[in-house]
């Protein structure tokens, strides 16, 4: 999408470091009721670096599901056949010129909003065929156009309106911030650039403000000057700190070595100094050194230290104890017949029985015989007879059961279109779903049981998919197709 003379803007996928005044969002709130009530070309007037690419990025946000929203920057080498191709392609539409596309998309019932960022690199002819187009939509249409140009756009709209397109153009002016939005601006820059905000003092605030009257551009080129000088004096700072860190190892380098070479020397020559005996107290010297090897010989006497005749042998860990003592229990007899298949009983005992208790001898035989089956030969049965208590839930929770819904249209081959276009044969499915407003082919994603889980999944959709705002609706809601 970014190839050819122009692109698409993805600054709105960076939502959470757009900066939000007030006065822009009720601009946004009017451009709302504009696209619903009303059939005008709207243009979003600023100055250079005044905020209106950021100013397009958050309108395009605040639009839900209903609108199918484009946005483009042109640039001064657009090709308008080149725009008038990539509308065709995003909206699927068949080929034709600016007033059959805007035709079909009448047809199709759903809105579609174009944006197009630096709109005074558009050529005037341009701009009259698309004020042609939407001036034969009538009083409500679902085609809807939104310019964000610099001033210079202003000469060719006057030279429109006061030609043929009374009452068809909109202007909006974006305007100042006041001090209160000023410093939550400067504030909001400076963290999203890495910088401390206790570098931005009240004192920088005010001077900042007094000198842009809260002008974004004047803002803009006041905080670029004050953010590049700190980056100046902290690198600055940096290089001094290398600098004298560099010299202190370097010093430190030539005192070691001055020491290691010169310590030696200095070493040799006061032992040949002090080797040497002075003539008068030769003799002494000489006594002294005398007695001290006579000190240092050993006596006769003297025990050697007991390491020197020591043998040292390895030591091999013993053998465990091993535990003679047996459990009384373990030798207990325990008779075979105790147990049969993990199913306890006792055993028969023949006992003579008065002709009155045969027939409870007989309920006993009988009871005797049913404890000598397993218990889980009868347990499937049970099951069999007794549904589980649980059967009705499970069959609500199959009914619960929701998914991801793409794209909605009137005709099923647009959504075939949409499938071949993002290759999404293997992953979605289409259904059917009547209202008021006539027959419905829904493009699904996935099936879900849990209507969290599902809310998560479109968080991790790829943009090419998100740029639709997908939602998530009951699957019971709807009439599968294929």
């Amino acid at each position: 999408m970014n190839e050819g003379p122009f692109k698409h803007d993805s600054n709105h996928m960076k939502a959470n470091h757009l900066f939000k005044p007030v006065s822009w969002l009720s601009k946004i709130d009017f451009i709302h009721h504009l696209t619903l009530f009303n059939n005008v070309l709207m243009v979003v007037l600023g100055e250079k670096e005044a905020g209106k690419s950021s100013f397009l990025s958050l309108l395009q946000l605040s639009f839900d599901h209903n609108f199918h929203v484009m946005m483009i920057k042109a640039t001064v080498s657009m090709d308008m056949e080149d725009l008038k191709q990539e509308m065709i392609r995003e909206f699927n539409l068949k080929q034709g010129d600016i007033s059959s596309i805007v035709v079909q998309i009448n047809a199709q019932k759903a809105h579609v909003v174009l944006m197009i960022d630096n709109a005074h690199y558009l050529p005037e002819s341009w701009m009259a065929e698309v004020l042609a187009a939407i001036r034969d939509q009538g009083n409500h249409g679902y085609f809807h156009l939104c310019l964000a140009a610099d001033y210079s756009i202003v000469s060719s709209l006057n030279h429109l309106v006061n030609k043929e397109f009374n009452n068809l153009v909109h202007t909006i002016e974006l305007g100042g911030l006041n001090e209160n939005e000023t410093k939550t601006y400067v504030l909001h820059r400076a963290q999203r650039e890495g910088f401390d905000e206790s570098l931005f003092s009240e004192e920088v605030f005010q001077k900042i403000y007094k000198s842009s009257a809260g002008d974004f551009a004047k803002i803009n080129g006041h905080l670029n000057q004050y953010m590049n000088g700190i980056q100046k004096n902290s690198l600055n700072k940096t290089i001094l700190a290398r600098t004298s860190l560099a010299v202190c190892l370097a010093l430190a380098i030539l005192g070691i070595t001055y020491t290691l070479t010169n310590g030696s020397y200095l070493s040799e020559t006061f032992r040949n100094i002090f080797s040497k005996p002075i003539s008068g107290e030769l003799v002494v010297e000489n006594e002294s050194s005398m007695k001290l090897q006579n000190l240092q010989k050993p006596l006769k006497s003297a025990m050697p230290y007991w390491k020197d005749f020591a043998s040292f042998q390895p030591l091999t860990p013993a053998p465990p104890l091993q535990s003679s003592i047996s459990s009384i229990e373990e030798n207990e007899f325990v008779p075979k017949s105790a147990l049969v298949d993990k199913v306890i009983y006792i055993p028969k005992i023949n006992i003579a029985k008065k002709p009155s208790q045969e027939k409870s001898s007989s309920n006993k035989i009988q009871l005797s015989s049913l404890t000598k089956t397993p218990l889980f030969h009868g347990s499937k049965g049970a099951a069999t007879s007794f549904p589980s208590k649980n059967t009705k839930k499970i069959k609500a929770r199959q009914n619960k059961r929701y998914t991801i819904q793409l794209v909605a249209a009137i005709r099923r081959s647009t959504i075939k279109n949409f499938v071949e276009k993002y290759h999404l044969s293997k992953k979605t499915k289409i259904y059917q779903r009547t209202d008021k407003n006539g027959h419905w082919y829904i493009l699904t994603l996935g099936e879900y049981e849990n209507l969290n889980q599902a809310k998560n999944d479109i968080h991790h959709l790829p943009y090419a998919l998100v740029k639709f705002h997908p939602w998530v609706r009951p699957l019971s809601e709807l009439k599968r197709l294929g």
